[in-house]
């Protein structure tokens, strides 16, 4: 069954604006809590978004007292995949100004 773009509710951002954000040197870290699991520190950073759509960084995961938990690895993605990431489907996807995180924004930090 082939599925359209009506199925998936609108997304919020473009690839473009995706990429003015993240230049090379950027921070992003992320507190991710879920139940009956460790909080982790989900760090990435932008190392490269120099050639035309794409973007690579580095991610990692530590554990509150700073213990490795997913070893560095280094990822190649295209802007418009990393905006893919937040496609939900339309039916049971609700948009408001409220927002709910399960994860928290602990650091962002644009050289």
């Amino acid at each position: 069954m082939a599925v359209s773009a009506g199925d998936y509710a609108p997304l919020s951002y473009t690839a473009e604006a995706i990429h003015a954000a993240h230049s090379p040197g950027t921070v992003v870290v992320f507190r991710i809590e879920a139940a009956d699991q460790p909080t982790v520190l989900q760090r990435r950073v932008f190392l490269d978004g120099a050639q035309e759509g794409t973007a690579t960084f580095e991610s990692s995961a530590v554990s509150l007292t700073g213990d490795p938990i997913l070893a560095p690895t280094t990822t190649t993605a295209s802007w418009l995949e990393l905006r893919e990431h937040a496609r939900f489907p339309a039916a049971g996807t609700e948009r408001d100004d409220a927002l709910e995180l399960t994860m928290e924004l602990v650091e962002y930090r644009r050289p």
